[in-house]
């Protein structure tokens, strides 16, 4: 809660007080010393609005007018006017204020469509495609935990590797890390993944081909709105996104990071077999807040799985990030996967699947006991993709009119449905920003 009035004993100075700052402008200071005296003056006789330290309190002083003195000077050299208003921010000593620097990068996803990565192995590493395994499709290997996944055009390997690896084979306590590494898994980890590749499409490396993206731009390009604090008057500012917002992205840059992939088929060698791997993500650096130790950005780059796909990126509605990882994750997961099979399409765009396989693909359970509710959760992600402009239409391509009142299911879950895609979705050719 918040509070602006002017002071009754320095009417040239406006307050705005939240439960643990204060601030003060002055419009008549004439100078900046002058102002900062008053100022102090002010909340020193006023100790009932932040518990400081006295000892703090006249080293911050003596450190603020050094400071602004240098300023002055600074600007008398320039020819620089002095502003017509100045202000100064006073916080508790026992939570204190930290403000992470972002850096000034342009936003990884920008308009309403954004690249996203294609390819077989791309789909791979597809959280539904990960759930839709059995537990047994999982194998303990000495890297870890490896699963195949195969399409008609070929066939990609999947390996979970411990976040410290050398040349001994996994532990057993690393192995049981892993499953729940695996189970974590999920729709957020494929949003941050495909806003990391947009940032690569849309814009330029550093010199060393690394990439570097802010944790506040991943949730800006997913639709989350940051919190706001008030100022003065009825002015809002930005206060950044909650704490669990960016963690948890934070932690989908942990899971992406271990995960390997085969980059190629098996080749003979010196009378062995050899298999290249490549890991999904590569987080050279980060920058992280001293006070907090929270992660405000990352540099990296991607391993070569991505190079050998990025001719072919889809189109894809920003929306398709906007949605709930959680409350609409059916749709997102639909979503996503005709999209990743726009090669799979007929010339008019068109998916055409049967409902088992699609739930199945989809790693989606009938409801037994209320099967009516599974129908209706996919009838409603289809008509939302269609009412947010993501598919064009959709239909069932059986006629559904003819099952039977009692014991439908079966029936149902035969019928074949047909997805359209609107024109965004053309599997397109992008180059990468000139470094």
């Amino acid at each position: 809660m918040s509070d602006s009035r002017a002071s009754a004993g320095h009417p040239g100075i406006r307050i705005a007080r939240t439960s643990d700052e204060v601030f003060l402008v002055a419009s008549d200071a004439g100078h900046y010393e002058a102002f900062f005296s008053r100022a102090f003056d002010w909340f020193w006789n006023r100790p009932e609005m932040l518990p400081l330290d006295e000892a703090a309190l006249a080293a911050a002083r003596s450190e603020e007018s050094a400071r602004f003195r240098e300023t002055m000077r600074k600007w008398a050299r320039e020819g620089v006017d002095v502003p017509a208003e100045v202000g100064v921010t006073y916080a508790s000593l026992d939570k204190p204020r930290t403000k992470p620097t972002r850096p000034n990068l342009p936003p990884p996803v920008q308009g309403d469509a954004y690249a996203a990565i294609g390819g077989l192995e791309r789909r791979g590493i597809s959280a539904f495609v990960l759930h839709a395994a059995e537990d047994s499709a999982l194998l303990e290997t000495e890297r870890g935990l490896t699963y195949e996944h195969e399409e008609r055009v070929g066939r990609t390997e999947v390996t979970f590797v411990p976040a410290v690896r050398d040349a001994s084979p996994v532990s057993r306590e690393q192995l049981s890390e892993l499953r729940m590494l695996v189970a974590d898994f999920g729709p957020l980890d494929e949003d941050v993944l495909e806003i990391l590749g947009s940032n690569v499409v849309e814009n330029a490396s550093d010199p060393d081909g690394l990439h570097t993206i802010v944790v506040d731009g991943i949730l800006d390009a997913r639709g989350i709105s940051p919190k706001t604090k008030g100022g003065l008057g009825d002015k809002k500012f930005r206060a950044g996104h909650k704490q669990e917002q960016r963690d948890a992205v934070t932690e989908s840059f942990e899971r992406l990071s271990r995960i390997w992939l085969e980059s190629s088929p098996v080749r003979r060698d010196d009378d062995r077999d050899i298999q290249t791997f490549t890991p999904v993500l590569l987080v050279e650096s980060k920058d992280v807040d001293v006070n907090t130790g929270e992660v405000v950005s990352i540099k990296y780059k991607f391993g070569a799985w991505f190079d050998r796909w990025r001719e072919g990126i889809t189109t894809m509605p920003r929306r398709i990030l906007e949605y709930h990882s959680r409350k609409s994750k059916l749709a997102k997961n639909v979503a996503r996967y005709v999209a990743q099979r726009r090669h799979e399409c007929d010339a008019e765009r068109r998916l055409v699947r049967r409902i088992r396989a699609l739930l199945a693909d989809l790693g989606e359970q009938v409801e037994k006991e209320n099967p009516k509710r599974t129908r209706e959760k996919l009838e409603l992600s289809l008509n939302t993709l269609v009412a947010d402009g993501i598919f064009e239409s959709w239909e069932y391509v059986d006629d559904p009119v003819r099952l039977p009142r009692y014991g439908w299911i079966d029936g149902w879950l035969s019928l074949r449905i047909g997805i359209q895609l609107t024109p965004l979705h053309a599997v397109t050719t992008i180059k990468r920003a000139a470094k």
